[in-house]
C-alpha cells in the first residue's frame, strides 16, 4: 500500500530543533497543491539548497535520512517548478506520472499535517490562540490548559463473501458507472463510540445493505492520511439471506459479484483495491 515504502524507513519522531541540511526537502502548498520539480526518478519535492531563503519552515517528519519541512513563508520558488494537487500523488497504472513511491508517501502524510495545522488555530474550549508546542506534535492553550492532537479517525473496510461471490457498492455520489466488478468498492464506515471493530462492521454493512455477517476476522490496516483515518480491513462471511436493501441515501447501487467478474488494475496504494484483488484471486 502507499505506506509501504521498503526499503526506505519514515519517522514520524517530532524534532523541532533538527537543523535542515541541503538535501532535505521543502514541502511548499498553496491551498491544497504542492510544489514540485523534475528529478533522475520524476516529480519531487525541491531540496533545501535549490530555495536558498524560504523563509520560516516547520518540521514534518523524516524518511531515512531526509527530513521533510513544512514552508510557511513566501519564498521565491525555482524555474521549471510546477504546483500539483495532493490527488496527484496516488494516481496510478498507465497515465501516473513519475514519482518515487515514498514520495508520493511524503506528499499524502504532509497533507493531513498542514490540514491539522490549518484548521486547529483556536481552543474549542475557550477561544484562545492555540501554540505550538516544542516537545511533541501538539497544540495547547495557554488560557485554559487544553491540548489538542493530530485527529486520527478509525474506520472499517469490509469484505463480505458468500462462497465465490463478494459484497460490493457504490457510493451515491460517485461517478461511476460500469460494472460493479469494474467501479464498485466495498462496504466502509467509521466506528462509533462504545464499539469493537466486529461491532462496528456488523453495524455498517447492516445499514448500507441489510445483510448480516459472521466470522469476522482482521486483515490489515492501512494509515489514509487523505481523510485523517486509520483503515481497518475487515473480512466476514455472510450470515443468513444475501436479499439487499439498500441505504439510498449512501449508495446507490450494491450488488454481489462474482470472482471472474472482477476487473481491476492491481496497484498497492489502497486497501481497498488491495482487498477486492485479493479475492478476486482467491487469495482472500
Amino acid at each position: 500500500m502507499i505506506q509501504d515504502i521498503a526499503p526506505h524507513t519514515f519517522h514520524i519522531a517530532y524534532r523541532p530543533d533538527r537543523t535542515p541540511k541541503p538535501s532535505d526537502r521543502l514541502m511548499v502548498c498553496r491551498a491544497d497543491t504542492f510544489f514540485l520539480t523534475d528529478g533522475a526518478q520524476g516529480a519531487g519535492f525541491p531540496r533545501f539548497d535549490a530555495i536558498p531563503d524560504p523563509g520560516p519552515v516547520r518540521w514534518l517528519f523524516e524518511i531515512d535520512e531526509t527530513g521533510f519541512y513544512l514552508c510557511e513563508g513566501e519564498p521565491s520558488l525555482p524555474p521549471g517548478g510546477f504546483f500539483r494537487p495532493v490527488s496527484f500523488f496516488r494516481q496510478t497504472g498507465a497515465v501516473a506520472p513519475a514519482m518515487a513511491k515514498w514520495q508520493r508517501f511524503a506528499g499524502v502524510t504532509a497533507w493531513q499535517i498542514v490540514r491539522w495545522y490549518r484548521d486547529t488555530r483556536f481552543c474549542s474550549r475557550c477561544g484562545g490562540k492555540l501554540t505550538h508546542s516544542e516537545k511533541e506534535r501538539m497544540l495547547f492553550c495557554k488560557a485554559c490548559g487544553q491540548t489538542i492532537y493530530p485527529r486520527i479517525s478509525p474506520a472499517l473496510i469490509i469484505a463480505v463473501y458468500d462462497g465465490e461471490r463478494l459484497l460490493m457498492s457504490r457510493y451515491r455520489h460517485s461517478r461511476d458507472t460500469g460494472p460493479l466488478g469494474e467501479t464498485g468498492v466495498l462496504p466502509a464506515g467509521y466506528m462509533e463510540v462504545g464499539e469493537t471493530p466486529e461491532q462496528a462492521a456488523a453495524r455498517e454493512v447492516w445499514e448500507e445493505t441489510g445483510v448480516h455477517i459472521k466470522n469476522v476476522r482482521y486483515y490489515k490496516s492501512q494509515p489514509w492520511a487523505l481523510t485523517d483515518t486509520l483503515l481497518l480491513g475487515i473480512v466476514a462471511e455472510l450470515d443468513g439471506s444475501d436479499k439487499i436493501t439498500l441505504q439510498e441515501d449512501e449508495l446507490s447501487a450494491a450488488g454481489w459479484v462474482h470472482r471472474q467478474e472482477i476487473v481491476r488494475e492491481t496497484n498497492d496504494f489502497s486497501l481497498t483495491n488491495e482487498m477486492i484483488c485479493a479475492f478476486a484471486s482467491g487469495r482472500l
